[in-house]
Protein backbone atom coordinates (compact mmCIF):
# COMPACT_ATOMS: atom_id res chain seq x y z
CA UNK A 1 0.00 0.00 0.00
CA UNK A 2 1.36 3.38 -0.97
CA UNK A 3 1.30 5.77 1.95
CA UNK A 4 3.56 8.49 0.64
CA UNK A 5 3.05 12.04 1.74
CA UNK A 6 2.39 14.62 -0.97
CA UNK A 7 4.46 17.70 -1.40
CA UNK A 8 3.02 21.16 -1.21
CA UNK A 9 2.93 21.32 -4.97
CA UNK A 10 1.88 17.85 -5.97
CA UNK A 11 1.67 17.34 -9.74
CA UNK A 12 -1.60 17.09 -11.63
CA UNK A 13 -3.38 13.73 -11.71
CA UNK A 14 -5.80 12.54 -14.31
CA UNK A 15 -8.35 11.27 -11.76
CA UNK A 16 -8.53 11.75 -8.00
CA UNK A 17 -10.94 9.76 -5.85
CA UNK A 18 -11.71 11.23 -2.43
CA UNK A 19 -12.54 8.38 -0.05
CA UNK A 20 -10.89 4.97 0.18
CA UNK A 21 -13.65 2.70 1.41
CA UNK A 22 -15.06 -0.08 -0.74
CA UNK A 23 -16.73 2.35 -3.13
CA UNK A 24 -13.62 4.46 -3.69
CA UNK A 25 -11.24 1.49 -3.84
CA UNK A 26 -13.51 -0.35 -6.29
CA UNK A 27 -13.67 2.69 -8.55
CA UNK A 28 -9.89 2.98 -8.57
CA UNK A 29 -9.59 -0.74 -9.29
CA UNK A 30 -12.01 -0.54 -12.21
CA UNK A 31 -10.31 2.52 -13.69
CA UNK A 32 -6.90 0.88 -13.41
CA UNK A 33 -8.22 -2.12 -15.31
CA UNK A 34 -9.19 0.26 -18.12
CA UNK A 35 -5.75 1.83 -18.23
CA UNK A 36 -6.65 4.94 -16.19
CA UNK A 37 -4.42 5.37 -13.13
CA UNK A 38 -6.38 6.97 -10.33
CA UNK A 39 -5.14 8.48 -7.09
CA UNK A 40 -7.14 7.63 -3.96
CA UNK A 41 -6.98 10.05 -1.03
CA UNK A 42 -8.19 8.71 2.31
CA UNK A 43 -7.89 9.81 5.92
CA UNK A 44 -5.22 7.99 8.00
CA UNK A 45 -7.62 7.28 10.85
CA UNK A 46 -10.21 4.70 11.81
CA UNK A 47 -12.32 5.48 8.79
CA UNK A 48 -14.31 3.38 6.34
CA UNK A 49 -17.04 3.01 8.89
CA UNK A 50 -19.67 1.86 6.44
CA UNK A 51 -17.28 -0.51 4.68
CA UNK A 52 -16.21 -1.98 7.99
CA UNK A 53 -19.57 -2.34 9.75
CA UNK A 54 -21.95 -3.76 7.17
CA UNK A 55 -22.98 -7.39 6.94
CA UNK A 56 -21.63 -7.79 3.43
CA UNK A 57 -24.85 -8.91 1.74
CA UNK A 58 -24.87 -8.86 -2.04
CA UNK A 59 -28.61 -8.50 -2.23
CA UNK A 60 -30.92 -8.28 -5.22
CA UNK A 61 -34.41 -9.24 -4.11
CA UNK A 62 -35.06 -6.07 -2.15
CA UNK A 63 -34.44 -3.62 -5.00
CA UNK A 64 -37.01 -0.91 -5.55
CA UNK A 65 -39.70 -1.28 -8.18
CA UNK A 66 -39.68 2.46 -8.89
CA UNK A 67 -35.98 2.26 -9.79
CA UNK A 68 -35.85 -0.54 -12.38
CA UNK A 69 -32.50 0.60 -13.83
CA UNK A 70 -30.94 0.53 -10.37
CA UNK A 71 -32.36 -2.96 -9.87
CA UNK A 72 -30.91 -4.12 -13.21
CA UNK A 73 -27.50 -2.77 -12.21
CA UNK A 74 -27.76 -4.67 -8.95
CA UNK A 75 -28.50 -7.98 -10.67
CA UNK A 76 -25.76 -7.42 -13.23
CA UNK A 77 -23.29 -6.57 -10.48
CA UNK A 78 -24.19 -9.66 -8.48
CA UNK A 79 -23.62 -11.96 -11.44
CA UNK A 80 -20.22 -10.40 -12.08
CA UNK A 81 -19.04 -10.74 -8.48
CA UNK A 82 -17.64 -14.31 -8.68
CA UNK A 83 -15.39 -13.38 -11.59
CA UNK A 84 -14.33 -10.18 -9.80
CA UNK A 85 -13.40 -12.06 -6.63
CA UNK A 86 -11.31 -14.62 -8.54
CA UNK A 87 -9.47 -11.82 -10.33
CA UNK A 88 -9.00 -9.78 -7.16
CA UNK A 89 -7.60 -12.75 -5.23
CA UNK A 90 -5.13 -13.45 -8.02
CA UNK A 91 -3.87 -9.86 -8.17
CA UNK A 92 -3.84 -9.12 -4.43
CA UNK A 93 -2.72 -12.54 -3.23
CA UNK A 94 -5.40 -12.39 -0.52
CA UNK A 95 -8.38 -14.64 0.09
CA UNK A 96 -11.83 -13.02 -0.03
CA UNK A 97 -14.55 -15.19 1.58
CA UNK A 98 -17.68 -15.07 -0.56
CA UNK A 99 -20.78 -17.22 -0.84
CA UNK A 100 -23.13 -17.21 -3.81
CA UNK A 101 -25.63 -19.85 -2.79
CA UNK A 102 -28.63 -17.52 -3.01
CA UNK A 103 -30.42 -15.57 -0.28
CA UNK A 104 -33.52 -15.91 1.89
CA UNK A 105 -36.05 -13.62 3.58
CA UNK A 106 -38.13 -15.58 6.14
CA UNK A 107 -41.88 -14.93 6.35
CA UNK A 108 -43.97 -15.56 9.46
CA UNK A 109 -47.54 -15.65 8.21
CA UNK A 110 -49.62 -16.25 5.12
CA UNK A 111 -50.32 -12.58 4.50
CA UNK A 112 -46.61 -11.73 4.38
CA UNK A 113 -46.01 -14.78 2.19
CA UNK A 114 -48.54 -13.54 -0.35
CA UNK A 115 -47.12 -10.00 -0.28
CA UNK A 116 -43.67 -11.40 -1.06
CA UNK A 117 -45.08 -13.47 -3.90
CA UNK A 118 -46.87 -10.44 -5.37
CA UNK A 119 -43.74 -8.32 -5.09
CA UNK A 120 -41.68 -10.92 -6.95
CA UNK A 121 -44.27 -10.98 -9.75
CA UNK A 122 -44.01 -7.19 -10.08
CA UNK A 123 -40.20 -7.34 -10.06
CA UNK A 124 -40.21 -9.93 -12.80
CA UNK A 125 -42.59 -7.81 -14.87
CA UNK A 126 -40.50 -4.66 -14.36
CA UNK A 127 -37.14 -6.30 -15.04
CA UNK A 128 -38.13 -8.90 -17.63
CA UNK A 129 -36.17 -11.51 -15.67
CA UNK A 130 -36.00 -12.51 -12.04
CA UNK A 131 -34.35 -15.68 -10.71
CA UNK A 132 -36.36 -15.97 -7.54
CA UNK A 133 -39.62 -17.13 -6.01
CA UNK A 134 -41.31 -17.85 -2.68
CA UNK A 135 -40.75 -21.25 -1.13
CA UNK A 136 -42.76 -23.21 1.42
CA UNK A 137 -41.41 -24.14 4.85
CA UNK A 138 -40.48 -27.67 3.77
CA UNK A 139 -38.18 -26.38 1.04
CA UNK A 140 -36.75 -23.77 3.41
CA UNK A 141 -35.82 -26.52 5.87
CA UNK A 142 -34.08 -28.43 3.07
CA UNK A 143 -31.96 -25.38 2.26
CA UNK A 144 -31.02 -24.81 5.92
CA UNK A 145 -31.37 -28.21 7.62
CA UNK A 146 -29.27 -27.28 10.67
CA UNK A 147 -31.61 -24.48 11.78
CA UNK A 148 -34.72 -25.31 13.81
CA UNK A 149 -37.13 -22.65 12.60
CA UNK A 150 -39.86 -21.32 14.86
CA UNK A 151 -43.45 -22.57 14.47
CA UNK A 152 -44.57 -19.27 12.91
CA UNK A 153 -42.19 -19.54 9.94
CA UNK A 154 -44.27 -20.60 6.95
CA UNK A 155 -41.68 -20.11 4.22
CA UNK A 156 -39.32 -17.57 2.68
CA UNK A 157 -38.60 -15.41 -0.33
CA UNK A 158 -35.73 -16.90 -2.33
CA UNK A 159 -33.41 -15.35 -4.91
CA UNK A 160 -30.61 -17.20 -6.72
CA UNK A 161 -28.62 -14.02 -7.37
CA UNK A 162 -28.16 -13.10 -3.71
CA UNK A 163 -24.98 -13.77 -1.77
CA UNK A 164 -22.69 -12.59 0.99
CA UNK A 165 -19.07 -11.45 1.09
CA UNK A 166 -16.63 -10.51 3.83
CA UNK A 167 -16.49 -6.69 3.45
CA UNK A 168 -13.28 -6.33 5.43
CA UNK A 169 -11.50 -8.91 3.31
CA UNK A 170 -12.86 -7.28 0.16
CA UNK A 171 -11.60 -3.85 1.21
CA UNK A 172 -8.20 -5.25 2.15
CA UNK A 173 -7.88 -7.06 -1.19
CA UNK A 174 -8.84 -3.94 -3.15
CA UNK A 175 -6.21 -1.90 -1.36
CA UNK A 176 -3.54 -4.56 -1.85
CA UNK A 177 -4.33 -4.77 -5.56
CA UNK A 178 -4.28 -1.04 -6.31
CA UNK A 179 -0.50 -0.43 -6.28
CA UNK A 180 0.03 -3.58 -8.33
CA UNK A 181 -2.19 -2.08 -11.03
CA UNK A 182 -0.40 1.26 -10.96
CA UNK A 183 -3.02 3.09 -8.90
CA UNK A 184 -1.92 5.40 -6.10
CA UNK A 185 -3.33 5.16 -2.57
CA UNK A 186 -2.39 8.05 -0.27
CA UNK A 187 -3.35 8.36 3.37
CA UNK A 188 -4.01 12.03 4.01
CA UNK A 189 -6.86 14.04 5.47
CA UNK A 190 -8.86 15.82 2.77
CA UNK A 191 -9.90 19.29 3.90
CA UNK A 192 -11.67 20.74 0.87
CA UNK A 193 -12.18 20.46 -2.88
CA UNK A 194 -12.81 23.29 -5.33
CA UNK A 195 -12.77 23.98 -9.09
CA UNK A 196 -9.37 25.05 -10.37
CA UNK A 197 -8.69 26.14 -13.97
CA UNK A 198 -9.82 23.24 -16.15
CA UNK A 199 -10.04 20.81 -13.28
CA UNK A 200 -10.07 20.68 -9.50
CA UNK A 201 -7.88 21.36 -6.47
CA UNK A 202 -8.03 18.93 -3.57
CA UNK A 203 -6.66 20.48 -0.40
CA UNK A 204 -5.27 18.03 2.14
CA UNK A 205 -3.45 18.35 5.42
CA UNK A 206 -0.22 17.54 3.60
CA UNK A 207 -0.62 19.81 0.60
CA UNK A 208 -2.68 20.36 -2.54
CA UNK A 209 -3.47 17.91 -5.31
CA UNK A 210 -4.68 18.91 -8.77
CA UNK A 211 -6.66 16.82 -11.21
CA UNK A 212 -8.68 17.02 -14.37
CA UNK A 213 -11.41 14.69 -13.14
CA UNK A 214 -12.68 14.27 -9.60
CA UNK A 215 -14.73 11.49 -7.97
CA UNK A 216 -16.27 12.03 -4.53
CA UNK A 217 -16.64 8.70 -2.70
CA UNK A 218 -16.45 10.14 0.81
CA UNK A 219 -19.87 9.15 2.11
CA UNK A 220 -21.49 11.88 4.15
CA UNK A 221 -18.56 14.21 3.49
CA UNK A 222 -19.78 14.45 -0.11
CA UNK A 223 -22.39 16.97 0.99
CA UNK A 224 -19.64 19.37 2.11
CA UNK A 225 -17.19 18.62 -0.69
CA UNK A 226 -19.81 19.02 -3.43
CA UNK A 227 -21.16 22.39 -2.28
CA UNK A 228 -19.67 24.18 -5.28
CA UNK A 229 -21.70 22.01 -7.67
CA UNK A 230 -24.69 20.82 -5.61
CA UNK A 231 -25.25 23.04 -2.55
CA UNK A 232 -28.35 21.08 -1.52
CA UNK A 233 -27.11 17.54 -2.14
CA UNK A 234 -29.82 15.27 -0.63
CA UNK A 235 -27.54 13.07 1.46
CA UNK A 236 -28.05 12.43 5.13
CA UNK A 237 -26.80 9.97 7.78
CA UNK A 238 -28.78 6.76 8.07
CA UNK A 239 -27.99 5.19 11.46
CA UNK A 240 -28.19 1.45 11.73
CA UNK A 241 -27.78 -0.75 14.78
CA UNK A 242 -27.35 -4.47 14.93
CA UNK A 243 -27.31 -7.11 17.65
CA UNK A 244 -24.26 -9.33 17.78
CA UNK A 245 -24.61 -12.88 19.03
CA UNK A 246 -21.69 -14.92 20.28
CA UNK A 247 -19.92 -17.15 17.77
CA UNK A 248 -21.85 -20.31 16.87
CA UNK A 249 -21.03 -23.39 14.78
CA UNK A 250 -21.59 -22.72 11.09
CA UNK A 251 -25.22 -23.61 10.38
CA UNK A 252 -26.16 -20.93 7.84
CA UNK A 253 -24.45 -21.50 4.46
CA UNK A 254 -27.14 -19.35 2.84
CA UNK A 255 -27.48 -15.71 4.01
CA UNK A 256 -30.77 -14.76 5.64
CA UNK A 257 -31.83 -11.13 5.64
CA UNK A 258 -32.14 -9.79 9.18
CA UNK A 259 -30.34 -12.67 10.90
CA UNK A 260 -27.11 -13.50 9.06
CA UNK A 261 -24.18 -15.64 10.19
CA UNK A 262 -20.78 -14.28 9.24
CA UNK A 263 -17.89 -16.37 7.93
CA UNK A 264 -16.45 -16.36 11.45
CA UNK A 265 -19.62 -17.78 13.00
CA UNK A 266 -20.97 -14.58 14.59
CA UNK A 267 -24.68 -13.97 14.07
CA UNK A 268 -25.66 -10.40 13.17
CA UNK A 269 -29.29 -9.41 13.75
CA UNK A 270 -30.98 -6.28 12.57
CA UNK A 271 -31.98 -4.19 9.62
CA UNK A 272 -33.17 -1.03 11.34
CA UNK A 273 -32.61 2.44 9.86
CA UNK A 274 -33.02 5.64 11.85
CA UNK A 275 -33.03 9.27 10.82
CA UNK A 276 -31.33 10.65 13.93
CA UNK A 277 -28.55 12.75 12.43
CA UNK A 278 -25.03 11.99 13.63
CA UNK A 279 -26.15 10.34 16.86
CA UNK A 280 -23.84 7.32 17.27
CA UNK A 281 -24.90 6.38 20.81
CA UNK A 282 -25.83 2.72 21.22
CA UNK A 283 -29.55 2.41 22.02
CA UNK A 284 -30.42 -1.26 22.71
CA UNK A 285 -34.15 -0.55 22.99
CA UNK A 286 -34.28 0.58 19.36
CA UNK A 287 -33.24 -2.87 18.10
CA UNK A 288 -35.29 -4.93 20.56
CA UNK A 289 -37.95 -5.46 17.87
CA UNK A 290 -35.39 -6.98 15.52
CA UNK A 291 -34.17 -9.24 18.32
CA UNK A 292 -37.65 -10.54 19.07
CA UNK A 293 -38.33 -11.09 15.35
CA UNK A 294 -35.07 -13.06 15.03
CA UNK A 295 -36.07 -15.34 17.89
CA UNK A 296 -39.42 -16.03 16.23
CA UNK A 297 -37.48 -17.11 13.16
CA UNK A 298 -34.72 -18.98 15.03
CA UNK A 299 -35.76 -19.70 18.64
CA UNK A 300 -32.32 -21.13 19.51
CA UNK A 301 -31.02 -17.54 19.60
CA UNK A 302 -32.93 -16.96 22.85
CA UNK A 303 -30.37 -19.16 24.59
CA UNK A 304 -27.43 -17.10 23.33
CA UNK A 305 -25.84 -13.97 24.66
CA UNK A 306 -26.30 -10.88 22.56
CA UNK A 307 -24.29 -7.71 22.57
CA UNK A 308 -26.02 -4.69 20.99
CA UNK A 309 -22.69 -3.09 20.45
CA UNK A 310 -22.17 -2.21 16.84
CA UNK A 311 -23.52 1.10 15.57
CA UNK A 312 -23.44 2.17 11.96
CA UNK A 313 -23.87 5.94 11.88
CA UNK A 314 -23.23 6.18 8.14
CA UNK A 315 -24.75 3.32 6.21
CA UNK A 316 -26.71 3.89 3.05
CA UNK A 317 -27.06 7.47 1.92
CA UNK A 318 -30.69 8.16 1.14
CA UNK A 319 -32.16 11.08 -0.69
CA UNK A 320 -34.51 13.33 1.19
CA UNK A 321 -37.34 12.06 -0.99
CA UNK A 322 -36.80 8.59 0.46
CA UNK A 323 -35.35 7.13 -2.71
CA UNK A 324 -32.13 5.22 -2.50
CA UNK A 325 -29.12 7.10 -3.81
CA UNK A 326 -25.97 5.36 -5.01
CA UNK A 327 -24.55 3.66 -1.91
CA UNK A 328 -21.92 5.70 -0.10
CA UNK A 329 -19.76 3.05 1.50
CA UNK A 330 -16.47 4.83 1.65
CA UNK A 331 -14.84 6.81 4.38
CA UNK A 332 -15.70 10.36 5.21
CA UNK A 333 -12.25 11.87 4.82
CA UNK A 334 -12.93 15.01 6.80
CA UNK A 335 -12.44 16.32 10.34
CA UNK A 336 -16.10 16.28 11.29
CA UNK A 337 -16.72 12.60 10.52
CA UNK A 338 -16.77 11.71 14.19
CA UNK A 339 -19.56 13.56 15.97
CA UNK A 340 -19.55 14.63 19.56
CA UNK A 341 -20.92 11.87 21.73
CA UNK A 342 -23.60 12.34 24.36
CA UNK A 343 -21.49 10.49 26.86
CA UNK A 344 -18.78 13.19 26.69
CA UNK A 345 -16.14 10.99 25.20
CA UNK A 346 -16.82 7.80 27.10
CA UNK A 347 -17.72 4.84 24.95
CA UNK A 348 -21.28 3.75 25.46
CA UNK A 349 -20.69 0.26 26.76
CA UNK A 350 -23.41 -2.16 25.70
CA UNK A 351 -24.85 -4.66 28.08
CA UNK A 352 -24.59 -8.36 27.43
CA UNK A 353 -28.30 -8.76 28.07
CA UNK A 354 -30.33 -11.32 26.28
CA UNK A 355 -32.30 -9.39 23.75
CA UNK A 356 -35.64 -11.08 24.45
CA UNK A 357 -35.83 -8.83 27.49
CA UNK A 358 -36.95 -5.37 26.61
CA UNK A 359 -35.16 -3.92 29.64
CA UNK A 360 -31.51 -3.55 30.55
CA UNK A 361 -30.56 -5.89 33.42
CA UNK A 362 -29.02 -4.74 36.63
CA UNK A 363 -25.62 -3.12 36.20
CA UNK A 364 -23.78 -5.83 38.11
CA UNK A 365 -25.49 -8.61 36.15
CA UNK A 366 -24.61 -6.98 32.84
CA UNK A 367 -20.99 -6.56 33.88
CA UNK A 368 -20.83 -10.17 35.05
CA UNK A 369 -22.35 -11.50 31.83
CA UNK A 370 -19.95 -9.46 29.70
CA UNK A 371 -16.95 -10.62 31.70
CA UNK A 372 -18.11 -14.24 31.56
CA UNK A 373 -18.52 -14.12 27.79
CA UNK A 374 -15.12 -12.51 27.30
CA UNK A 375 -13.46 -14.99 29.66
CA UNK A 376 -15.02 -17.89 27.83
CA UNK A 377 -13.70 -16.61 24.52
CA UNK A 378 -10.24 -15.94 25.92
CA UNK A 379 -10.05 -19.44 27.38
CA UNK A 380 -10.92 -20.85 24.00
CA UNK A 381 -8.12 -18.87 22.41
CA UNK A 382 -5.35 -19.69 24.86
CA UNK A 383 -6.22 -23.23 25.89
CA UNK A 384 -6.41 -24.31 22.27
CA UNK A 385 -2.89 -23.14 21.61
CA UNK A 386 -1.18 -24.17 24.81
CA UNK A 387 0.90 -26.95 23.28
CA UNK A 388 1.60 -25.57 19.81
CA UNK A 389 4.91 -24.45 18.31
CA UNK A 390 5.95 -20.81 18.44
CA UNK A 391 6.65 -18.07 15.92
CA UNK A 392 8.63 -14.87 16.41
CA UNK A 393 6.88 -11.54 15.86
CA UNK A 394 7.74 -7.93 16.66
CA UNK A 395 5.23 -5.94 18.72
CA UNK A 396 5.93 -2.22 19.13
CA UNK A 397 9.59 -2.87 18.46
CA UNK A 398 9.86 -5.74 20.94
CA UNK A 399 10.55 -9.27 19.71
CA UNK A 400 8.07 -11.82 21.08
CA UNK A 401 7.82 -15.59 20.79
CA UNK A 402 4.12 -16.51 20.66
CA UNK A 403 2.18 -19.75 20.00
CA UNK A 404 1.75 -20.58 16.36
CA UNK A 405 -1.81 -20.30 15.04
CA UNK A 406 -3.24 -17.81 17.53
CA UNK A 407 -4.56 -14.42 16.49
CA UNK A 408 -2.54 -11.23 16.76
CA UNK A 409 -5.01 -9.96 19.38
CA UNK A 410 -4.50 -13.10 21.47
CA UNK A 411 -0.74 -12.67 21.18
CA UNK A 412 -0.98 -9.07 22.31
CA UNK A 413 -3.21 -9.90 25.27
CA UNK A 414 -1.55 -13.11 26.41
CA UNK A 415 2.09 -12.54 25.61
CA UNK A 416 3.08 -9.04 24.57
CA UNK A 417 1.06 -7.33 27.31
CA UNK A 418 1.29 -3.90 25.69
CA UNK A 419 -1.82 -2.68 27.49
CA UNK A 420 -3.86 -1.38 24.57
CA UNK A 421 -3.92 -1.93 20.83
CA UNK A 422 -5.03 1.47 19.56
CA UNK A 423 -6.25 4.91 20.51
CA UNK A 424 -9.85 5.93 19.86
CA UNK A 425 -10.03 8.52 17.04
CA UNK A 426 -12.68 10.60 18.86
CA UNK A 427 -11.62 10.92 22.48
CA UNK A 428 -8.14 9.32 22.12
CA UNK A 429 -8.83 6.91 24.96
CA UNK A 430 -6.88 3.63 24.94
CA UNK A 431 -8.71 0.70 23.32
CA UNK A 432 -8.12 -3.02 23.76
CA UNK A 433 -9.64 -6.18 22.24
CA UNK A 434 -13.11 -6.85 23.62
CA UNK A 435 -15.17 -9.42 21.69
CA UNK A 436 -12.30 -11.32 19.98
CA UNK A 437 -14.61 -12.45 17.20
CA UNK A 438 -14.48 -9.63 14.68
CA UNK A 439 -17.45 -7.47 15.64
CA UNK A 440 -16.38 -4.80 18.14
CA UNK A 441 -13.49 -3.18 16.17
CA UNK A 442 -11.59 -2.42 19.39
CA UNK A 443 -8.57 -4.44 18.28
CA UNK A 444 -7.47 -2.37 15.26
CA UNK A 445 -3.69 -2.42 14.83
CA UNK A 446 -1.07 -1.81 12.18
CA UNK A 447 0.12 -5.18 10.87
CA UNK A 448 3.04 -5.38 8.43
CA UNK A 449 2.56 -1.73 7.50
CA UNK A 450 -1.20 -1.91 6.93
CA UNK A 451 -3.28 0.20 9.29
CA UNK A 452 -6.77 -0.46 10.67
CA UNK A 453 -6.49 -4.26 10.60
CA UNK A 454 -8.70 -6.25 12.97
CA UNK A 455 -6.00 -8.08 14.90
CA UNK A 456 -8.39 -10.72 16.27
CA UNK A 457 -8.98 -12.05 12.73
CA UNK A 458 -5.34 -12.28 11.65
CA UNK A 459 -3.22 -15.28 12.72
CA UNK A 460 0.36 -14.63 13.72
CA UNK A 461 3.14 -15.66 11.34
CA UNK A 462 6.90 -15.72 11.47
CA UNK A 463 8.48 -12.29 11.09
CA UNK A 464 5.23 -10.33 11.44
CA UNK A 465 5.60 -6.70 12.55
CA UNK A 466 2.75 -5.38 14.72
CA UNK A 467 2.41 -1.82 15.97
CA UNK A 468 -0.03 -0.14 18.29
CA UNK A 469 -2.18 2.35 16.38
CA UNK A 470 -2.53 5.95 17.45
CA UNK A 471 -4.43 8.22 15.04
CA UNK A 472 -3.43 11.87 14.64
CA UNK A 473 -5.45 14.57 16.34
CA UNK A 474 -7.91 15.92 13.78
CA UNK A 475 -8.72 19.57 13.29
CA UNK A 476 -12.06 20.78 14.57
Amino acid sequence: MNKKTPSKAAGERDVIIVGGGIAGAALAYGLAGKGCKATVLDAPTRTNMASRTNVGLIWCQSKFLHLPEYARWGFMSSRLFPELVRELEEISGLHVPVNFTGGLIPVLDGEDFQKRADYIVKLREALGEYRGTVIERAELEKKLPKIAFGPEVCGAAWCEDDGVIDPLALLRAYRAALPRLGAEYVQTLVLDVAPHRDGYRVSTRDGDYFCRRLVLAAGLANRRFARFAAPDLPVYPDKGQVLLVERLPMVMPIPVLGVTQTFGGTVIIGFKHERVGHDAVVAPASVATEGRWAMRVWPELAKKTADPGLVRPAGHARGQDGHLQPPARSSASQPDQYPQRRDHGRRAQPSAARFHSGRRPARNRARHDAQTLRLRLLKGVFMHTATTATVRITVDGQVQDVPEGISVAAAVLGHAHIGHTSTHPVDHSPRAPYCLMGVCFECLMEIDGEANVQSCLVPVREGMVVNRQTPPVEDK
